[in-house]
């Protein structure tokens, strides 16, 4: 009989033990209850989105499961993530004063239902965040409110039954683009704010489209406005862009209030009660200044223009080099009106005769066609290039391996002259990268650098064309898996149990060897 030998035993006991214990912090690991990368999950790591932020730091990202969140959260972390694990995930803020309030910067708000708060989220002299991909509903005091707030993105939002849909109160050079604003008050309103770019967003069957309070160097292009009381309403507001639009079956299309300076170009006005409505705007006795329209389509509205006896122009004030029925013309520019009677003798596409509009206000250089019978030069290039969804090859990024970006670009007038990737990683400082044209396959192509798994990456793409005009996508993202995750994990599982089992074989053969 072997006699035993208690030191050499418990030592034994004692390396297995701690393999063991080994194993079980690998299993956790392995099971998912909280990913390396400084990733959060609410509810499995804590249990309300606010806790989970009150653990946060700079950098970590947190994402919330599926399910209805009563809460009402303040996000006081800069450079986090905040996003859901699927559409399916509310945040009801049961009528508290915000839903999410941000007081920090460089913060992701990303895919969740926001509801019942008097704001939905609420930024205080904040910036550099993302809203997107966001149904913001049924917030009685505003969807998403800035206050002294620049430098923001929003981007793929549904605002839904708001008071008002977006609020900018003395916020500036913020992008709102490609949004629903859908049956608010107010889609968009702006209060002494300026350089704000609000573009390819849809608003439609609000009381006001977009109400410009006080606000200036504003860019409103590529929107879609129908079915509002008022389309666009400019209260006190100068020098704004408003371009390539889209505004039909309005009250209103754009009305003017104490507004001058502002440029009206290339819009069409289809179908509305009144397409312009002007009311003491623009130069009265030598003062003021005016705003300027041409290049805009007047279709089928019961009154085209309504105008008091301010003065403004409706024609450009410098010659533009076109080209109509493949000739090319130069000359002063004006507007298409449907009910234009005139004749065009020299077949330039230019009316002989001008278009009354009343004793002070002609357009004396209508257009015989609508604007899309006309090619014009890049000196009158107001449209910015076209930017398609983009692809990215892998559809699912996975660890160390580059993703390629491709995207197709087009601008129907001066060209596109150059493109340009973005991208960012854990809320990190963006890069960019020069996108190649690739002549066979016409896209634009990058490649974003290798990532470690659990990286989220950010990125977008900008677009300029010849004349200078900017495009811009919105904010897309991904998640770098793991690649392989379930055999590396599983090696990962079994590796402290080899050792295990190679503890007990040599336990094993040391007691034979003790009996021999």
């Amino acid at each position: 009989m072997v006699k035993s030998n208690p030191p050499l035993l418990i030592f034994l006991l004692l390396i297995v033990f701690s393999s063991l214990v080994q194993v079980g912090f690998v299993y956790q690991g392995f099971s998912g209850s909280k990913l390396a990368g400084n990733v959060i999950y609410v509810p499995d790591n804590y249990a309300t989105i606010q806790e989970a932020i009150n653990h946060a730091n700079p950098g970590d990202a947190i994402i919330v499961r599926t399910g209805n969140y009563y809460e009402s959260i303040t996000v006081d972390v800069s450079s986090i993530t905040l996003m859901s694990e699927s559409d399916a995930t509310t945040i009801n803020g049961r009528g508290a004063s915000w839903v999410i309030k941000v007081e920090a910067n460089n913060v992701t708000i990303q895919g969740f239902t926001i509801i019942n708060g008097i704001f939905g989220i609420y930024l205080e002299d904040s910036s550099s965040n993302r809203i997107m991909n966001n149904n913001i509903t049924n917030n009685s005091g505003g969807g998403v409110v800035f206050y002294y707030s620049n430098n923001n993105s929003i981007a793929n939002n549904n605002f839904v039954n708001n008071s008002r849909g977006m609020r900018l109160i003395v916020s500036d050079s913020n992008d709102v683009i490609n949004n629903n604003f859908v049956n608010n008050s107010q889609g968009i309103y702006l209060k002494s704010s300026s350089t704000n770019k609000l573009a390819s967003n849809n608003l439609a069957g609000n009381d006001y489209g977009m109400y410009l309070y006080d606000s200036s160097y504003n860019s409103i292009m590529n929107n879609n406005i129908t079915n509002n009381s008022d389309g666009i309403y400019l209260d006190f507001s100068k020098d704004n862009d408003i371009n390539n639009n889209n505004i039909t079956n309005n009250s209103d299309g754009i009305y003017f209030y104490l507004s001058s300076s502002n440029d009206v170009i290339n819009n069409n006005f289809v179908n509305n009660s009144q397409g312009i409505y002007l009311k003491s705007s623009g130069v009265w006795e030598f003062l003021g200044s005016p705003n300027v329209f041409f290049l805009n389509n007047f279709i089928n509205n019961s009154l085209h223009v309504y105008s008091d006896y301010y003065i403004n122009y409706w024609s450009s004030q410098q010659p533009i080099q076109y080209i109509y029925k493949e000739t090319s013309y130069t000359s002063l520019v004006g507007n298409y009106w449907d009910d234009y009677k005139g004749i065009d003798t020299d077949g330039n596409g230019i009316g002989d005769s001008p278009y009354t509009i009343n004793g002070k206000n002609v357009d004396k250089h209508p257009l015989m066609e609508p604007t899309e019978n006309y090619i014009f030069n890049k000196g009158l290039d107001v449209e910015p290039p076209k930017i398609e969804e983009p692809i990215i090859t892998p559809e699912k990024p996975s660890e160390n391996k580059k993703v390629k970006v491709k995207v197709t670009v087009s601008d129907d007038y001066s060209g596109v002259e150059n493109v340009t990737l973005w991208y960012r990683v854990n809320n990190g400082t963006w890069q960019s990268i020069a996108m190649v044209y690739n002549a066979t396959t016409n896209q634009w192509e990058a490649e974003i650098p290798a990532q470690v798994a659990g990286t989220t990456v950010e990125y977008y793409i900008e677009a300029y064309d010849a004349a200078g005009k900017k495009a811009t996508t919105k904010v897309y993202s991904y998640v770098v898996k793991k690649a392989s995750a379930g055999s590396s994990s599983l090696s990962r599982l079994f590796e402290p149990m080899l050792i295990v089992l190679t503890i007990v074989v040599i336990v094993v053969l040391v007691l034979k060897k003790r009996k021999k």
